[in-house]
């Protein structure tokens, strides 16, 4: 193994551990703002907004970078389907299992998204 691949993996396994720290991130200002629309909170759902813009920001950032590094790595720009499938050997261990727990917290991510806009319109309407 050269040790490009083998620098390139770890920090490829950095980035995928940074993404999912970022969907927790994320995920816990969608709550702050759940909170604050059902407080009737203005002031703290802005600032949980400007919270999980900035987040957003980031996380968007740090997927360029995992893109960057998966195409380095793999030779092309890999999604999730096709990184679970570029990583079958052994020596890929390490980026799989950093590459399942960011795709489980991206999961959990989505679902807390669809909680947030089904309480969004359900408040809307009232």
């Amino acid at each position: 193994m050269h040790l490009k691949e083998e620098s390139l993996r770890e920090v490829l396994v950095e980035a995928l551990q940074h993404e999912a720290r970022l969907c927790k991130q994320l995920r816990i200002g969608f709550e702050s703002q759940q909170d604050a629309v059902a407080a009737g909170d203005p002031d703290g759902l802005a600032d949980a907004v400007f919270a999980t813009t900035r987040i957003t920001q980031t996380l968007e950032e740090a997927k360029r970078q995992r893109q960057s590094l998966t195409s380095s790595l793999f030779g092309a720009d890999l999604d999730f389907d096709d990184l679970n499938d570029a990583m079958s050997e052994d020596v890929n261990r390490p980026v799989r299992k950093a590459f399942l727990v960011a795709a489980e917290s991206a999961s959990r991510l989505q679902r807390e998204v669809r909680v947030l806009r089904a309480s969004l319109q359900i408040t809307m309407a009232d």
